[in-house]
């Protein structure tokens, strides 16, 4: 598979061949996996999900399912099988020597157009008009996206509510430190009814008035943390939020170095929302 002098139909008419290429997918090394050669992308990775042998490989998701780090570096534009990916996870590339591009990622956004899953955690290379231009330029894939993570990201807030208008289905946001304001959080309770999970931390421009008017527009909302937020003062309305259907946790950090307190509301199944829940 690594090579350019295997003629494809060769491959495709030895079994034992294709046993070797199923045991090689069927290994969870996505680092392994990134190294294949392009020809392998190209030719035979393909003809497989059309083949039998696809269903051989009992698990295949752990390997069309999770897209990120070098994947997408080694894939290049070529994605014709990308209504396969369901998970679009970046959040490790900035730890990498690589620069994500819009250049890069267009292809990505444009293919997978069934993705549930967009974690763009610390991507702060895609500053400007490269956030908001990703997500319009693939409608299908907004319509599709049920989690969204941009903590740490520079965005401009006038993008962000652009991105947001168009992201209906969403359940889980995570908007850490970030500079959302309060028209941000009025875009998602607008347009984002059946959200359940809502992260903002170190949010200073968020306060009572948004999460008021969040408690109206979310009726799902059933996980909401909000910590170091030095805007945020209203207990009471935290803890009326919470008497809708839970017990309140208010988490104050007031003794740390912060000079603010943050709180903590909570009213969800246990080990629910875990950081894998999409692996």
């Amino acid at each position: 598979m690594a090579g350019n002098s295997m003629p494809v139909d060769l491959v495709f008419s030895n079994t034992l061949l294709l046993g070797k290429i199923a045991d090689y997918l069927k290994q969870s090394d996505l680092a392994r996996l990134c190294q294949t050669h392009k020809l392998g992308w190209q030719t035979i990775i393909p003809r497989l999900w059309k083949s039998p042998q696809l269903h051989t490989i009992k698990k295949i998701e752990a390997f069309s399912r999770s897209v990120g780090i070098a994947l997408p570096y080694t894939m290049g534009a070529f994605w014709c099988y990308g209504y396969l990916v369901q998970v679009l996870d970046f959040s490790e590339i900035y730890t990498r020597p690589y620069t994500l591009t819009y250049d890069l990622l267009a292809p990505v956004f444009k293919h997978c157009v069934q993705a549930k899953v967009v974690n763009l955690k610390q991507c702060k290379s895609l500053c400007g008009n490269d956030f908001r231009s990703l997500f319009l330029s693939s409608p299908q894939l907004c319509l599709s996206l049920t989690y969204l993570n941009i903590t740490g990201m520079e965005t401009i807030v006038s993008h962000v509510k652009a991105v947001f208008k168009r992201l209906p289905s969403i359940k889980s946001l995570v908007l850490n430190r970030t500079n959302i304001n309060n028209a941000v959080l009025f875009i998602v309770s607008q347009y984002m009814p059946d959200l359940e999970h809502l992260e903002i931390v170190k949010c200073g421009q968020v306060t009572d008035v948004a999460i008021q008017v969040l408690a109206i527009g979310c009726p799902k909302l059933a996980y909401l943390l909000i910590r170091r937020c030095k805007s945020i003062h209203n207990t009471d309305l935290l803890q009326q939020i919470g008497a809708r259907s839970g017990p309140v946790h208010v988490y104050d950090d007031s003794g740390s170095d912060e000079e603010y307190s943050g709180y903590y509301y909570c009213r969800f199944d246990e080990g629910y929302y875990s950081d894998d829940r999409y692996n």
